[in-house]
């Protein structure tokens, strides 16, 4: 027999919010990497303002 009304879950707000996660880093990461990795090290980038 098959529940007509089944129990709402939180866990699609929690993967929600682990997936925003998981998106911001990947697109902050590589441009972190590259400022601080290669173009400052390199002098393209001026540590001072």
């Amino acid at each position: 027999m098959i529940n007509q009304n089944p129990k709402r879950s939180d866990e699609p707000v929690w993967w929600g919010l682990f997936g925003a996660g998981g998106t911001w880093f990947a697109m902050i990461t590589p441009v972190t990497v590259l400022v601080l990795g290669i173009l400052v090290p390199m002098g393209i980038i001026s540590q001072r303002r």
